[in-house]
This record gives C-alpha cells, structure tokens and sequence, in this order.
C-alpha cells in the first residue's frame, strides 16, 4: 500500500462522512426529520460496511475493497460490502492482481449502479461475490481466470489458500 493511496482513501472516508453530515443537519434545518432519519440510516449503512472490510479477517483484501469502494463514488458507483469474517491466510501476488484488475474493468466501465459484495468463508479460502446489473459474462472474459465464475447478476472469484 502506497502512502498516497491510504491518504486517499482517507480523504474520500472522512468527505462521505462529512457529506453525510451536512446533509443530515441541513435536513433537520429544514424540519425534514423523516427525511434526517433516512440519512443517518444511510450513513450508518455506509460505515457498518467499511467496518465490516476492515474486520474480515484478509488485511489486502479489506483494503483492496475500500479502496475500490472509494474510486466507485467518484464515478457513481455505489459499492457495498458485506463480508463474513475469515481466519486469516495469505493471498498470492496473483490473486491480489485478479482483483486489483477486476476493480480496474468495473470501474473503467464507468456505470453509474449499486453493487454489494459479499465475502463468505469456505474450508480452503474465501469467495467474493459481486452482484449488480453489470455484464458479469464480458468481466469474467476480460479476467480470463479459472478463478472467476459468473451468473446473469453475480461474479465470484474464490481466493483459495495455499495457492502459487
């Protein structure tokens, strides 16, 4: 991890806080208390999943996913995570770089949608599991990976230990 990177993930954490904030306050402001509540749900939301990657057990993983998560809101993607905490193992240069690229061709594709990542523990690794409205077919192509699979709303990729 870059020092510049985690400066900028941080940035982008404590704007999507800040900006949570004000909009919170000026709803309340305005007498929208409903409206507030809704927001503070939101925020709650969006720390909760940050909190969840950060507990997950794979240190490069965690980062990886709130680093994507923050590049996805400058383009209007929404990336939500909730994933599952696993033992700990370590992950292959490779299999860091099947999802560094697999963030790279999300974002690229430049999609304003949601998406929700979830992580699941299995005896030999840990599968993450993208779902959203994106062609999952033409990214799991481009990944070229016995790694990936794909399904008409979903790509996995299983981070399995002990690989080479």
């Amino acid at each position: 991890m870059e020092t510049e990177d985690a400066l900028a993930l941080l940035r982008a954490q404590y704007h999507i806080f800040a900006n949570h904030l004000q909009v919170i306050l000026g709803l309340l402001e305005l007498g929208r208390v409903e409206q507030a509540r809704e927001q503070i749900t939101r925020a709650a939301k969006d720390i909760a999943s940050q909190s969840q990657a950060l507990k997950c057990g794979l240190p490069e993983v965690a980062w990886l996913l709130l680093w994507f998560q923050a590049q996805g809101l400058k383009i209007g993607l929404r990336v939500f995570l909730d994933l599952e905490p696993t033992p700990p193992f370590s992950l292959t240069p490779a299999q860091l770089d099947l999802l560094r690229r697999c963030h790279r061709l999300l974002l690229d594709s430049g999609r304003e949608t949601e998406l929700l990542v979830t992580g699941k523990s299995y005896p030999e690794g840990y599968w993450l599991h993208y779902l959203g409205n994106l062609n999952w077919e033409e990214v799991a192509r481009e990944l070229s990976s016995p790694q990936v699979n794909w399904g008409p709303e979903t790509l996995t990729i299983k981070l399995s230990m002990g690989e080479k």
